[in-house]
């Protein structure tokens, strides 16, 4: 056991788990993390400044006396709260240790990243209300029914509200649910293969404009069944994330902690926005 505590190195540990953490996130990965070496610990905030679009004016030649027209540049700002806090403290009975093969440790490592990832997904799909863009056949109070024969349609009519709002056709993406993706199969609009490594990490593949990524944690906040929140954006600019493991540590269970052995330790906190100008929600419900 003393060999176990004599090779856990806390910063190294943490860097390890957050790189984990990478290999299982779905919306995780999708957000950009420009603003995380700005935090320290919770409660810490960062602004987000988000720069409005300029006039473009007539030129006239010759024309001294009048000159250029000055715009003031016009520049809001969202603010980012590293506001949740997540631990694990897990307790490793002596008994254990002296059984388990050497490599067991890697193991918890990577579980532990799973399921932290698995945590914060869920948290970052949850914030689908802050998406400015919706498609015309749905809103929060009225869920559009998707099937197979009509799921085609609602891809191409989320696809024209981005359009409007003038967002990029590069890199757009959308998370579905495996009920969607059933639907999609179905359809005939995915097909799976036996040698498709994509569908190992959640990427299923592209239709209609988008790049489908799949997620058990989409959100269904709704208590009708079959409703789900299914976030749609633009590469790594609808979702921004800043995180840190603040704490990392292991030692010996005491006699006051009722175990003979060890514990890890690990205090995770972060904080996510959605920006509403480049995120659409489509309000689904699925039957399948």
């Amino acid at each position: 056991m003393a060999d176990i505590l004599t090779e856990f190195i806390p910063e190294i540990w943490s860097g390890q788990i957050l790189e984990d953490k990478k290999k299982t996130h779905v919306f995780g990965n999708l957000a950009n993390r420009n603003y995380e070496g700005e935090i320290r610990s919770a409660g810490d905030q960062v602004r987000i400044p988000q720069v409005g679009h300029t006039t473009v004016n007539n030129y006239t030649r010759n024309n001294f006396g009048t000159g250029l027209t000055l715009e003031n540049m016009n520049v809001a700002s969202m603010t980012l709260t590293v506001d949740q806090e997540k631990y694990v403290n897990v307790g490793i009975d002596r008994v254990d240790i002296v059984q388990s093969k050497p490599e067991f440790l890697q193991d918890l490592r990577t579980n532990i990243a799973y399921d932290l990832a698995d945590s914060q997904d869920q948290y970052i799909a949850g914030l689908y209300g802050q998406a400015g863009i919706t498609s015309t056949s749905n809103s929060a109070s009225t869920y559009v029914s998707i099937g197979s024969s009509n799921v085609k349609t609602e891809m191409l009519l989320m696809g024209k509200a981005f359009d409007e709002a003038n967002i990029s056709r590069m890199n757009r993406w959308m998370a579905i649910p495996p009920a969607l993706m059933y639907e999609l199969i179905d359809a005939g609009i995915l097909e799976q293969s036996n040698n498709d490594q994509t569908w190992r990490n959640g990427l299923l593949g592209d239709a209609y404009g988008w790049k489908l990524y799949l997620s058990n944690n989409v959100s269904s906040d709704s208590t009708t069944a079959g409703d789900y929140e299914i976030l749609c954006g633009v590469g790594n600019e609808s979702i921004t994330m800043a995180e840190q493991i603040v704490d990392m540590e292991m030692g010996s269970l005491t006699q006051a902690q009722k175990g003979f052995g060890i514990f890890l330790a690990g205090l995770h906190v972060y904080g996510a926005r959605i920006i509403p100008d480049r995120t659409g929600v489509l309000y689904a419900n699925i039957s399948n």
